[in-house]
C-alpha cells in the first residue's frame, strides 16, 4: 500500500470514530439519568402541573408506588438528545411538570422537570435541558398521572 491509501484509510477510521464519539455524545438513554434508576418502592414521588410560565401551580399528585414504578419505566426506557441549551421556551398550550423525588434513605431531593413532550432536565445529572425523542411521552406521562 502506498501512503496516499494509508493515509486515506486513516483518514476514514478518524472520521468514522468521531461520528461515533458525537453520537455517543449526543444521544443520552433514560438509563444514564440520576435518580431515575435510584427510584425504588419506598420513594415518594411527587409531581407538580403547572402553566407555561411555571408559575401558576395547577395540580399536584402523589404517586402510588405502581405510578412510581410506571414513571421510573418511561423516564428509563426512553431516549433523549443533549440540546446545549441551558433555557427552554414552552409552547403556547403547553404545561410544565417539577418532579420530586424523595428516598426515605438518603437526605437530598431528586428532581426533573418537563416542557411538555419536548424537552426533559435533570439537573443533577447533565445541567440542561434533553430533547425527548419519543413522540408519545407526554400521553404516556399523563396516563401515569390520571391512573389510580
Amino acid at each position: 500500500m502506498s501512503i496516499r491509501h494509508k493515509l486515506a484509510m486513516l483518514l476514514l477510521v478518524f472520521i468514522a470514530v468521531m461520528v461515533f464519539l458525537t453520537v455517543d455524545f449526543l444521544y443520552v438513554s433514560g438509563d444514564e439519568l440520576a435518580g431515575a434508576e435510584q427510584m425504588t418502592d419506598t420513594a415518594e414521588v411527587t409531581v407538580e402541573v403547572r402553566d407555561r410560565t411555571g408559575t401558576q401551580l395547577l395540580e399536584t399528585h402523589t404517586l402510588t408506588r405502581g405510578q412510581g414504578t410506571a414513571l421510573q419505566s418511561l423516564i428509563l426506557r426512553g431516549s433523549y438528545l443533549r440540546t446545549f441549551s441551558e433555557s427552554a421556551q414552552v409552547g403556547k398550550d403547553e404545561k410544565t411538570y417539577d418532579i420530586y423525588i424523595v428516598l426515605p434513605e438518603q437526605p437530598q431531593t431528586i428532581r426533573f422537570a418537563v416542557l411538555g413532550s419536548r424537552l426533559l432536565a435533570s439537573p443533577d445529572t447533565f445541567g440542561g435541558w434533553l430533547k425527548i425523542r419519543d413522540k408519545d411521552w407526554e400521553i404516556a406521562f399523563n396516563g401515569i398521572l390520571a391512573s389510580p
